[in-house]
C-alpha cells in the first residue's frame, strides 16, 4: 500500500502545480492589461497576451496528460508523474524567461519569481533534480541577459517604469546575474534541506507506528 500512497500524494501535488499555473495565466494576462492600460507602461502587449494564451493551452494539455496517469495510479509507478512534473517546471522556467524578455528583461523586478519554481521543485522533486532545475534557470536567464546585452536579440525597455534602459550596463547586468544565480541555488538548498528533514520525520513516525 505504501507505493500507492506515495504515488497518490505525488499526483495530488502535480494537480496543485497545475492549479498554480491557472492562477499564473490569469495574472499574466491581467497584469499585462493593468500595466499597459492603467500604469501606462510600454509593453509588447500582443506578444505577452499570446504567451499567456500559450500557457493556458499548455496547462490544459498537462492536465489531460495527468488525468490519464491519475486514473491508473495504482497500476503505474511514480516515474511518469515525476517526469511530467520535471517537464512542467522546465517549461515554466522557459516560458517565464520569454515573458521577461518581452517585458523589460533584466529591468523587470519579476525576475525573482524564478525562486518560486525553485521552491516548488525542491518540494516535489529529488534534491538532484532540484539543482538541475536551478542550473537550467540560471542558464536560460543568463543567455537572455547576454543575448540582449550583445544585441543578438532585441531588448524591450520598460518605458514608463524605468528612467533609462539598463540592459547595456555591464556592471548592473553582471551584478544582477550573480545575485540571481546565488539566490536560485540558496533557495534550492534551503527548501531541499527542510523538505528532506520533513520526509525523514514522517518516515520515522510511520516506522514508530508499525512497531
Amino acid at each position: 500500500m505504501e507505493p500507492d500512497s506515495q504515488n497518490t500524494r505525488l499526483i495530488k501535488r502535480a494537480y496543485w502545480l497545475i492549479r498554480l499555473r491557472w492562477v499564473a495565466t490569469v495574472c499574466a494576462g491581467g497584469g499585462t492589461w493593468f500595466c499597459g492600460n492603467v500604469l501606462a507602461i510600454e509593453l509588447q502587449s500582443f506578444a505577452l497576451y499570446g504567451i499567456a494564451s500559450l500557457l493556458a493551452l499548455y496547462n490544459a494539455v498537462m492536465l489531460l496528460l495527468l488525468n490519464h496517469f491519475a486514473k491508473a495510479n495504482t497500476q503505474t509507478s511514480s516515474s511518469p508523474v515525476k517526469k511530467i512534473i520535471n517537464f512542467q517546471v522546465s517549461a515554466d522556467l522557459l516560458i517565464l524567461t520569454v515573458l521577461l524578455h518581452f517585458s523589460g528583461g533584466i529591468e523587470n523586478p519579476f525576475v525573482f519569481y524564478f525562486m518560486f519554481h525553485m521552491i516548488i521543485a525542491s518540494i516535489l522533486l529529488s534534491e538532484r533534480e532540484s539543482y538541475l532545475q536551478a542550473t537550467f534557470a540560471v542558464l536560460v536567464f543568463g543567455f537572455m541577459v547576454l543575448f540582449e546585452y550583445l544585441q543578438i536579440i532585441p531588448h524591450y525597455c520598460l518605458r514608463g517604469f524605468v528612467t533609462h534602459c539598463l540592459y547595456r550596463d555591464g556592471l548592473y547586468a553582471l551584478g544582477t546575474f550573480i545575485v540571481f544565480t546565488t539566490a536560485m541555488y540558496l533557495a534550492v538548498y534551503m527548501a531541499s534541506y527542510i523538505a528532506t528533514r520533513l520526509k525523514q520525520a514522517e518516515q520515522a513516525y510511520k516506522d514508530a507506528n508499525t512497531l
